[in-house]
């Protein structure tokens, strides 16, 4: 018990470093000014005048929505102390006039009504006619209050859906800090540290040395091959370290500003990798409002995590537009770039008009104005209808099923350039070693190998096409060639491909993998039933869907 104790102590002395220097390193910032860092120069009593000089600047020509509500509130509340009325009085009225729009994801609406929320406790005897909303302070609240809690009820049943996001993870964290130091309700205050438990056991799970694991629902395009370059990035610094100083840090101010202390298992649950682990959860897909037979159909999330690699997956089809990352092996390594995976660039008007209620004919080329790589073919972010995996321990197949009239039609890999080896044998194997992993990759289709600046891209001009993946840890062979030889020793059985879409796999450990698109995913000749998955179910964390 002393010895457990002692442990938690240091960890907490070393949490405490890591705080204070991303703090300090925000207030020192004097370019890329913006609400994070003019609340960390308060925070700190450092140029606190020129972060004043910002936030009076953004003010008085308010925009952004819930982007520039959200933030505004948290740079209020923790600097309250130190605003001059004036200051304090235009801050007011911002809120009071600027029609903030509500956004149309579900990170969008966390924000919004959180800074509503807190807004409406900050100021509450404004009536109707002074706010934007049309609706008194206490009105605001309880709508806030209403839509705040049925999130929460949403995403502890059925899970969220923009699940396990890079880029958009913090947009939820962010909030529920906010909520739990500064709600004034005791219950809110409670579920708000409930919810920041729930999301960073969640990502915790998949947190491999700074690396986000396995499939996600929105990723910026960057942020799929540099790990390191996202938000969620300086959060995993920040609670769990074993990583870089973080790049993008500014979004984590109010997480360094909290009371929050992150509970003890959850630290060891995200740096706890002796034993390799399966993980299984249970999200949902973002609100389908038409083109679809179900509202919020369950999204099956697969990781196999070791010491040095993750291997994870989502079953495959369109679960989130626009930004879903399928699947890939994500490993630890000296080397930037550390990721290999496959997608289809697909883009379709349908994909969109089964989430956004605008003319359908005319979504693209909306989406395109502000999401410029959506109808590049060379993306590296996309869903697909065409796409469906089947994931078992270190082993993945994945199909394709591209459709007559449908464009794209190839699918692509990406390989680092920065693999330590890269052998394409005559056989049909790829195989890749890096520092501490081997990877063997069978494409199923012939392809075009072509160097691009950081990797290699593998384009396959086949509509019915494929691969199977295999990795492992370099310490379970003697070398190399042992794991080249066994992979190539491995039954593999593609010869009705095309006319029956199946394959059948036998592992390096001995599994018989069958799947068929669009059929059944068979281990040792047993069914995978996906119903059987639940919201949770790692050795870390158990919760039960619904």
């Amino acid at each position: 018990m002393v010895l457990a104790f002692q442990t938690e102590f240091e960890l907490y002395e070393e949490f405490t470093k890591r705080r204070k220097k991303l703090i300090s390193v925000m207030a020192d910032e004097r370019k890329a000014l913006n609400v994070y860092i003019a609340t960390a120069k308060f925070a700190t009593d450092k140029d606190k005048k020129r972060g004043l000089e910002y936030i009076d600047s953004l003010i008085t020509s308010p925009k952004g929505d819930m982007f520039f509500t959200y933030p505004l509130i948290g740079f209020y509340l923790h600097s309250r102390g130190f605003l001059p009325e004036r200051m304090k009085q235009k801050i007011k009225n911002t809120f009071i006039n600027y029609t903030a729009y509500r956004g149309d994801t579900e990170n969008h609406w966390v924000m919004y009504y959180t800074a509503l929320y807190l807004a409406s406790q900050t100021w509450p005897d404004i009536d109707g006619d002074s706010w934007y909303t049309g609706k008194s302070s206490n009105k605001n609240l309880k709508e806030a209050e209403e839509w705040l809690n049925h999130w929460i009820k949403l995403t502890t049943t059925i899970g969220q859906g923009e699940f396990d996001s890079p880029h958009y993870g913090s947009c939820f964290l962010g909030p529920m800090f906010l909520l739990y130091d500064f709600a004034k309700d005791h219950n809110m205050r409670k579920k708000a540290g409930m919810m920041i438990d729930l999301l960073l056991a969640d990502y915790a799970v998949e947190y491999l040395k700074g690396i986000f694991t396995g499939g996600h629902s929105r990723i910026i395009r960057s942020q799929v091959y540099n790990h390191f370059n996202n938000p969620m990035h300086s959060l995993g610094y920040l609670y769990f370290g074993d990583t870089e100083f973080p790049s993008r840090r500014d979004m984590v101010i109010f997480s360094c500003l909290s009371s929050y202390r992150l509970p003890y298992i959850i630290y060891r649950i995200a740096t706890d990798r002796k034993n390799p682990f399966i993980n299984r959860e249970t999200k949902r897909v973002r609100n389908i409002i038409r083109i679809g037979k179900e509202r919020n159909p369950p999204v099956y999330k697969y990781d196999y995590i070791t010491k040095n690699y993750c291997l994870g997956s989502l079953q495959g089809g369109i679960l989130q537009p626009i930004q879903q990352h399928t699947w890939d092996l994500s490993y630890v390594s000296e080397h930037p770039n550390g990721t290999i995976f496959s997608l289809h660039p697909y883009y379709s008007s349908v994909e969109l008009a089964m989430f956004f209620p605008e003319e359908i004919k005319i979504m693209v080329d909306e989406v395109s104005k502000s999401k410029t790589i959506y109808t590049d073919e060379n993306k590296w972010v996309s869903s697909s209808p065409f796409e469906q995996t089947f994931q078992h321990k270190n082993t993945i197949i994945v199909l394709y099923n591209i459709k007559d009239g449908e464009w794209p039609r190839h699918i692509d890999s990406f390989f680092p350039k920065s693999l330590d080896q890269i052998e394409r044998e005559q056989n049909g194997w790829i195989f890749c070693r890096d520092g501490k992993i081997f990877v063997a990759y069978y494409p199923i289709k012939p392809y075009r190998w072509i160097e691009e600046k950081i990797n290699y891209r593998l384009s396959s001009y086949f509509q019915k096409n494929g691969l199977i993946m295999e990795v492992a840890n370099s310490d379970e062979y003697p070398s190399f060639v042992d794991f080249k030889n066994k992979i190539k020793s491995n039954k593999l059985d593609v010869k009705n491909f095309d006319k029956e879409l199946k394959v059948i796999y036998t592992t390096s450990n001995g599994d018989v993998m069958e799947f068929k698109y669009d059929g059944l995913r068979k281990i040792n000749g047993s069914a995978v039933k996906f119903e059987n998955y639940q919201l949770f179910n790692s050795p870390f964390i158990f919760s039960k869907y619904k």
